[in-house]
This record gives structure tokens, sequence and C-alpha cells, in this order.
């Protein structure tokens, strides 16, 4: 015997389409690496670690009044890096 389930659906208009949702792409400033470098060294990889923390970081201070809701924004941002041993 064939067994199935009735799939519900609650997307646009009854359908399986996506709800309309506000999405917001933002593009930074280019960030400096230097030349290409097989075997960099910790520090430089922590010189363009630092400048990209720097600049997402100034992303987010420019648009998060416009982009989140207020109290998001009010958190601030945290930046966590993992198994890093940088």
């Amino acid at each position: 015997a064939l067994r199935g389930g009735i799939p519900i659906v609650s997307g646009r208009y009854g359908t399986p389409l996506p709800l309309p949702t506000k999405h917001v792409l933002v593009v930074g400033q280019r960030i400096e690496t230097g030349p290409p470098n097989a075997n960099p060294t910790a520090l430089e990889m922590q010189a363009v670690l630092s400048r990209w923390m720097a600049e997402v970081q100034r992303i987010f201070d420019a648009h998060k009044d416009e982009c989140l809701p207020a109290d998001v924004a009010a958190r601030g941002l945290s930046i966590c890096i993992r198994g890093s041993k940088l």
C-alpha cells in the first residue's frame, strides 16, 4: 500500500512561492591583501583579517539603522572567529 502525506502549503497565495521578504545587499570597500603569497605568516594573515573585520564593522555601523530593527541594531555586531590560531 502506498502512503503519503498531504503537504501543507503556506506561501504566497497559498502556493509554495515564498512570501515577500526585504533583502538588502551592501558591498564594502576593497580589502588590500598585498601581493600573492603561497605561505603567508600568521602576522600577515592577522593583518588582513583585522582589515576585513574593520570593514565589516564599518558597513554594519553605516547601515544598521536603515536595515535592522532598532533592538537588533542596538545590540551591535560581534565577530567570532572559532578555531582560529590567529
